[in-house]
């Protein structure tokens, strides 16, 4: 599992050490509640010729995104273009039902499952 945490662009072009484990993870925890500041990305410290454009590149082989957050609760929260990118990979932890709905993921280690709550 990664976990990023908040990280946003300038944090994510200083991790060096991320190859292999955040393209070879089972479960992806989106960074910074699914704003675009948490997946842009411009350098690869694999391939550091490489441009990239975003986190996708590092993340393409993760089998489930989590995101823990609120479709609208900031502005820019969930971002369209983090959750076309995950898309049936992602599983928000919560709906947008005025706050008032949490959703509790279970992750089923053996299987690979997400179970909603």
């Amino acid at each position: 599992m990664v976990f990023p945490g908040d990280i946003e662009i300038d944090g994510w072009n200083l991790v060096l050490d991320c190859n292999p484990y955040d393209n070879k993870a089972d479960y992806y925890c989106i960074s910074h509640h699914g704003s675009i500041n948490g997946h842009i990305r411009t350098k690869c410290p694999v391939f550091q010729a490489y441009t990239i454009q975003d986190i996708q590149y590092c993340t393409s082989n993760i089998k489930t995104a989590i995101l823990m957050g609120r479709e609208g609760a900031y502005s820019g929260i969930i971002a369209p273009t983090v959750k076309n990118c995950y898309g049936s990979r992602l599983h928000i932890t919560s709906d947008d039902n005025n706050g008032k709905e949490t959703i509790f993921l279970e992750l089923d280690w053996k299987t690979g499952t997400v179970i909603r709550h």
